[in-house]
């Protein structure tokens, strides 16, 4: 693979670091090799990209997206149907400087062979990170598949303790990069309540202790603070997605724990916004989603200001248009009192932490993955110059140039 010199752009490395000036840096390897160096002590074949004037990041991380849950194929039985819309999905997602995403239960193997056909250079897309399902009988993975119809997740629905120990392994030995799993149910189908309690306890205990054996994450589906934001910390879980609902007694508590939260604003928004457009026209979808929003929001802010880890994420399943546009969740973040440079850190180094993925991606450090963006104009400054992919001048994604728009 051939060198490429970056040349002359602000870099923003995604450690919160005061930005570098006119600074140069060395792809070689599809790896970062070298951050600052001279034009002089650059190879003399390598290639130079003029970065002037432009804001060099890394690339960008959504730690949670569904890309099977697309319109087109979510209701069809074809696994060609989930797999060509997961790819379709994906691509939106690079294209907007995504280099980087992590999707959280999708039924089926579509998203793992989407994944290898892109670690193995066949397809151009971003790094996926595969989430393997786990959910009890009832629980927020299983209530909303209709009762008179088949279960074609029957697999993925475990009860008691051994099954659960058996569905991680399973899950582990068909590729999952994590375990995704629910501690509640949600408001957002026609049926359930959000406080509901999916697992107790001890069965949570049970699934997070058989997937760390594996050296697997844990990220629990999760709105209340109790029981389910309170029992998946107590039991280890890694990640919370959502999060509405939190207080400051369980805020504290994974603030102690290290628990991080990926909280998925954008999706409440868009769903009291546009929840007439949603394909799924779930009844009250827009009111229940205002009731939810001020309470999400005051969530997020709590945890925030405890110093949790707080990552971009958006849920985006092409309900409102999201993939493509997940960036969208940056304002929103930067507007609960995040600076602009926490957002682009909660979008890059913070994600890469929540994911395990800090020691190869989500800064612009040496030996790392050369994953970056070239941007303009400058983030710092308004951080909703994201949100528009004519700004996002060249996508870099292994140390190759794969969405270019530079002049």
């Amino acid at each position: 693979m051939r060198s490429i010199l970056i040349e002359g752009g602000k870099v923003v490395d995604g450690t919160g670091r005061e930005p570098l000036e006119d600074c140069n840096i060395l792809i070689r390897g599809g790896k970062i090799e070298r951050v600052g160096l001279s034009k002089a002590d650059a190879p003399a074949d390598a290639e130079s990209i003029d970065a002037s004037g432009m804001t060099v990041m890394p690339g960008l991380i959504d730690s949670h997206v569904h890309l099977c849950h697309v319109p087109e194929s979510r209701f069809t039985a074809l696994p060609s149907s989930y797999a060509l819309g997961a790819y379709v999905a994906a691509k939106k997602c690079l294209k907007a400087g995504f280099t980087t995403v992590r999707d959280c239960g999708s039924y089926g193997d579509s998203v793992l062979a989407l994944r290898n056909s892109i670690s193995a250079g066949w397809i151009d897309g971003p790094r996926i990170q595969v989430g393997g399902t786990i959910t009890a009988t009832m629980g927020h993975f299983d209530e909303g598949w209709p009762v008179v119809l088949q279960r074609p997740h029957e697999k993925y629905v475990a009860d008691g303790a051994d099954e659960i120990r058996k569905a991680v392994r399973e899950r582990v030995r068909e590729g999952a990069d994590f375990i995704k799993t629910s501690t509640s149910d949600s408001w957002s189908l026609t049926r359930s309540r959000s406080w509901w309690r999916n697992y107790s306890l001890g069965e949570l205990e049970v699934l997070v202790d058989e997937s760390h054996a594996f050296g697997k994450r844990v990220s629990a589906h999760a709105y209340d603070a109790e029981p389910s934001v309170k029992n998946a910390v107590l039991a280890g879980v890694d990640n919370i997605d959502h999060g509405i609902y939190l207080n400051e007694e369980v805020v504290e508590l994974m603030r102690e724990r290290g628990t991080s939260l990926s909280p998925t604003l954008i999706t409440i928004k868009m769903m009291f916004e546009k929840g007439s457009e949603h394909p799924l026209r779930i009844p009250d979808y827009e009111e229940r989603a205002r009731e939810t929003w001020e309470l999400h929001k005051r969530s997020v802010r709590m945890a925030h200001e405890a110093g949790i880890k707080v990552g971009l994420s958006t849920d985006a399943n092409m309900g409102y248009d999201l993939m493509g546009n997940n960036a969208w969740e940056l304002e929103i973040l930067a507007d609960l009192g995040m600076t602009n440079m926490e957002a682009i850190m909660a979008a890059t180094s913070v994600n890469a932490e929540i994911m395990d993925l800090d020691d190869r991606l989500g800064t612009l450090e040496e030996g790392k993955f050369a994953d970056l963006i070239l941007v303009d104009p400058d983030p710092l400054k308004d951080i909703s110059v994201l949100t528009q992919h004519s700004n996002i001048k060249l996508v870099v994604l292994g140390g190759k140039p794969v969405i270019d728009r530079m002049e």
